[in-house]
């Protein structure tokens, strides 16, 4: 398709499933493609050994977790995601995405600008990044290993493996913003 691809989505009360040993492609012509998707109530999870590709022009992301994912476990994935334009994610946590750990994934996102290996942003807390290996590639500015954006409270950041290369400003191996607490 050309937009709004998802390979895997677990959304909706979703508890206790593995996704393991996939392989991923999402290549959509347009924005906003995702390997897999953890929405709305995805708890206490397992993403292990996945494969996944994304390509698109912006918005792309390897694994998304968001509007309450709690306690899941994302583990050995070999991400990449690419885009033509701003935007592109390795793993992605948002609303309510708490206590969930995530390591020894490698992840490498392609994009012009403003793209990052792993984001927790607003109401992302407690969680666990550690041993991953994050490669971001930008044309541009505003490139992160790993970003948090407040309020993020509580989360371990550690032992990560990070390369920002090629951008033109602003691209940092660890960005913290916005009412980050606690983090270590």
């Amino acid at each position: 398709g050309t937009a709004n691809n998802t390979g895997i989505r677990l959304e909706l009360n979703v508890f206790n499933t593995s996704v393991v040993n996939n392989s991923i492609h999402t290549n959509g012509s347009a924005q906003n493609n995702t390997g897999i998707s953890l929405l709305r109530n995805a708890l206490e999870n397992l993403v292990e050994n996945n494969t996944i590709v994304t390509n698109g022009t912006a918005n792309n992301t390897g694994i998304y977790l968001g509007h309450v994912a709690n306690n899941n476990t994302i583990f050995n994935n070999n991400i990449t995601t690419n885009g033509t334009d701003v935007a592109n994610y390795g793993i992605f946590l948002v609303n309510v995405s708490n206590g969930n750990i995530i390591h020894r994934n490698t992840i490498t996102t392609n994009g012009s600008a403003n793209s990052s290996g792993i984001v927790l942003y607003a109401d992302a807390h407690n969680n666990s990044v550690f041993n991953n290996t994050i490669v971001t590639i930008s044309s541009g500015d505003g490139s992160a290993g790993v970003f948090l954006f407040g309020p993020a409270w509580n989360n371990t950041v550690r032992n990560n493996t990070i390369r920002a290369m090629n951008g033109t400003a602003n691209n940092t191996g660890i960005r913290l913003e916005l009412n980050v607490f606690n983090t270590t």
